[in-house]
């Protein structure tokens, strides 16, 4: 069991966004380069820890489930992601924060 499709098409895509504007701020420095490079490397870092995480799932979860039940269970991993997806929020916040400042 796994999440539908437009669900994947929403999180990789915000994923690669984050990976391009994050490129493009580092070379430009509009935005505090160290807070842009973590959230490239990151968000790589992202992709590759949840897919590692969700391989343990049960074949009766699909990916979020897993991921909440971890959280639920103090799994490191788990609380791990979190904090990644925090970041990433929080950069796209200062991102956005910064561009309608203008």
């Amino acid at each position: 069991m796994t999440l539908p499709s437009y669900v994947w098409v929403i999180y990789y895509g915000l994923l690669a966004l984050t990976v391009i504007y994050g490129i493009i701020f580092i070379v430009k420095g509009n935005i505090n380069r160290l807070l842009s490079t973590f959230a490239v490397i990151l968000s790589i870092v992202l992709v590759f820890v949840f897919m590692m995480y969700s391989m343990e799932r049960k074949p009766t979860h699909n990916e979020f489930e897993h991921f909440f039940y971890g959280l639920r269970e103090g799994i490191f991993v788990a609380w791990f992601l979190l904090c990644v997806l925090l970041y990433i929020g929080f950069w796209w916040f200062r991102v956005l924060q910064n561009a309608f400042k203008k």
